[in-house]
């Protein structure tokens, strides 16, 4: 008999995804980390950690092969603007 696992909570299912994000970022693969961070916005929108997704985000497309400016300057014109982003200097 197999012995079955609870299934991640939404917060838990955010966590994993924002961190395998980051990994790809972390390794200089911008463009896969460009992928889950763009994977973790419509499903997690509404998470704590959805503005550093953004911002993981907005920096993958800075550091990317094809540097989208234009999208990666909306991102952080937005996260600039929002006094939940607690390195919102940064941005």
């Amino acid at each position: 008999m197999r012995e079955t696992r609870p299934q991640a909570t939404p917060a838990q299912q955010a966590n994993m995804l924002l961190k395998s994000a980051r990994k790809p970022y972390n390794d200089r693969n911008d463009t896969f980390a460009t992928t889950e961070f763009r994977e973790f916005r419509p499903k997690f929108g509404a998470h704590k950690d959805a503005a550093a997704a953004r911002f993981g985000l907005a920096l993958a497309l800075l550091d990317g092969p094809e540097k989208k400016y234009d999208e990666a300057r909306d991102l952080m014109q937005g996260l600039a603007a929002s006094k939940e982003f607690p390195e919102r200097a940064l941005a």
